[in-house]
This record gives C-alpha cells, structure tokens and sequence, in this order.
C-alpha cells in the first residue's frame, strides 16, 4: 500500500481510506479511527482533515468540562488524589494521613485549585494554628506542619493533571518549630516501680507484665510487637528477628504488613530477664491453646488502642506519670543513652532509616556530650 501522511490506499479495491491517531486509552492501548471508501487520495485527505478538526474541537470540550469539574478542591482531592495515593503508601499510613487531611482540608472546600495562591496557604497554616485539637489544644506547629505536606501532594498531583502550574506550598514553606518538641519518657527507675506493681498471675496480667518490658527493653514499635510470633525469638542465641508489623482496624479486618523501610528489618538483642519473662508467658498461654504469636490469648491479633487503654490505667495503679504508648520507644532509647550507647547503635536497634532521624529526635538527650569532649582532649599528652 502506497502512503502519504495518514492516507492510504487499498490495493485490494482501489479505494483510498485514511487512519486517525488518537493516541493511547487508560490502559496503555493505541487508540485509532479507520474511514474508508474514497474515491481519490485527495478527497481521503481532505476527509482526515475534517474528522481531525472535529475531533480536536470534541476534545477540546470534554477536556474543559473535567478541568472545571476537577478545579473544585474537594472533588479532585476525593476523585483523583485519594485512590492514587492509596496505591502509593502502606495502608496505614494512607488511613491516619487521610483521615487528617478530610478533618483539616474543609478549609479549602469550595475553592478553585486554579485560583488558589502563596496567601491562601499562610492563611491555612494560621488559620490551623487557631484550631483546636480534639484534646482542647491549639494544634501543634508540626501537626500544622503535616498537613502542610499533605497538601502539597495534592497539589504536586494536580500539577500533574494540568489544574495547577504552581506548587503554593513549596513557595511557601513550612512552618519553622521554634522549640523542639518534647520527648516524653520514664527513666529506668520509673519503670521499675510501674513493672514492680504489675502482678504476673491471670493469662491478661502475664500478658500485660511481659508486654510492656518488652517494649520497654527492645524499643519496639506497638504494631511490631503485636506481629512478633514466636519463630522469631532465637532464646539461645537472646536474639529477635523483626520483619512485620500489625495494621489493626477491627478483631477481622487486619493485615501484616512488611516495614516501611528496609532498615525496620533487623535482628536485636534481648535480654536474659525478658526473655525469662517471655518463656513463662509463652507457657502459660499454651494451657489457651497453641497459638503463634506472642501477643494473642484468644487465637486473634490484638488492638494497640487496648494496650494504650492498659497503660494508663496500670500507670495510675503504681502512681508512675503516665506516657504514650510510644514513649516506652523512647524511654529505651533513653535508657541506651544514659549507658552510654552511641546514635548508631540506637539508630540500628531501633530500625531508623537515617541517623539523622535518630539525632534530630534524641541528640538534645545528650547535654553533657560537649563537656566529656572537652575533658578527653584535656587528658590528651600534646
């Protein structure tokens, strides 16, 4: 077959018929319209042009319509980000940060993303500021600071789509923490009255009592420990293997997910009084039935809010202040700091991705480092 441009013409019949390009369908396949039965190559063209024409003005019309359906905030954040960021991140992290971003976001409800400017994000940051928080409290600088990535997302993905031509958060910036957040923590002593007041007899008071020393030892994180099965805890080598965690919505809707980052993957030692501790839990909860995991007394995984829930209240019986579940985290990364344990190995122990990580959240736990410096280099014979 002879061509010229999108014309062609049929050997067969003699005829001339052209081919319009109309590029790819969501799935990846061209898309192609066929005309056939002209007389001459020149009425062929001519017909392609027409169609061509048309089509492009078709096109043109219906791509309006979507660009002014999806310039409204809330439905280009409901209809396009939403499903696509649940594709890009683990579940649980799409719930909590989606969660937010529909509380907070109503903000924008009713506001063309076209129309949106550097102004209107200082406005939501202070506006966010004024918030207060489930708690009673004005909303924290880094809370504020959270959705502001969020929204930045957003608008990074409406770029995409061609509703935006600038990313307003990126000009803008986030909000600069002028006091470092604090860390809550119990010192080594205060967790020694809270574990001595716990009794050690009933299936829940075992659980409970081996549980929180191993959060308290290990610094693991809750829904780490609450995927730990008993496969992974070598008792003669007193080491731990960590490789899942726990997403939990409800006692049948629950998953076990591998870590966000290759470096939550690690192998850690344990010491000898937990694992003690472990091996008369794991034997009293045989007399249940044989079950898998560590943290199980019914056969099924356990809720993290029901451990916060026991925290306080278990706290408040050994008259210990009592702390967030994931401050147990760091009161062990406090307890390896005040023996003198180096960032590393804290960063490593406790699965962080960057020791910049590990530092931005527990270098002000080290005051007296400048100081011990300053005497080695004292004792120094130059």
């Amino acid at each position: 077959m002879a061509k010229t441009s999108n014309v062609y013409k049929d050997k067969k019949t003699g005829a001339w018929y052209f081919v319009a390009n109309l590029g790819k369908d969501i799935y990846g396949k061209r898309v192609q319209k066929f005309r056939r039965g002209f007389k001459t190559k020149g009425a062929a063209k001519q017909a392609y042009l027409v169609f061509m024409q048309a089509y492009q003005t078709k096109d043109e019309e219906k791509k309006q319509k979507i660009h002014q359906k999806y310039d409204c905030f809330e439905i280009f954040f409901e209809e396009i980000f939403l499903p696509w960021y649940e594709t890009q991140v683990k579940i649980s992290t799409f719930t909590s940060l989606s969660f937010n971003l529909r509380k907070q976001l109503t903000y924008f409800h009713g506001r063309k993303l076209s129309e949106l400017s550097a102004l209107d994000i200082h406005a939501f940051q202070q506006y966010m500021l004024k918030t207060k928080t489930q708690r009673g409290k004005p909303a924290s600088i880094s809370y504020v600071n959270r959705l502001t990535t969020g929204l930045s997302s957003i608008f990074e993905r409406a770029i995409v789509y061609e509703l935006m031509t600038e990313n307003w958060v990126r000009k803008v910036g986030k909000m600069r923490e002028t006091q470092k957040q604090k860390i809550e923590f119990w010192t080594m002593d205060e967790y020694r009255q809270f574990e001595a007041r716990l009794p050690f007899s009933t299936h829940t008071e075992m659980l409970q009592k081996t549980g929180f020393r191993l959060l308290f030892m290990t610094g693991l994180r809750i829904g780490e420990m609450l995927a730990l099965n008993w496969e992974q805890i070598d008792f003669e080598e007193q080491m731990m293997t960590i490789e899942k965690t726990l997403y939990y919505r409800s006692k049948t809707d629950n998953q076990l997910l591998s870590p966000q980052t290759a470096a939550s993957r690690r192998r850690i030692g344990v010491d000898g009084k937990t694992l003690q501790m472990l091996l008369e839990w794991r034997e009293k909860q045989g007399t249940i039935g044989e079950m898998a995991y560590v943290c199980q007394i019914d056969g099924s995984f356990m809720c993290d809010s029901l451990w916060r829930d026991w925290l306080k209240c278990l706290a408040l019986k050994a008259n210990v202040q009592p702390i967030k579940l994931h401050s147990l985290r760091h009161s062990h990364a406090s307890m390896l700091i005040s023996i003198g344990e180096s960032p590393l190995v804290i960063q490593k122990r406790l699965g962080h991705h960057d020791i910049k990580m590990t530092l931005g959240t527990y270098g002000h736990l080290y005051p007296d480092a400048s100081q011990k410096l300053t005497e080695k280099l004292s004792l120094l014979e130059i």
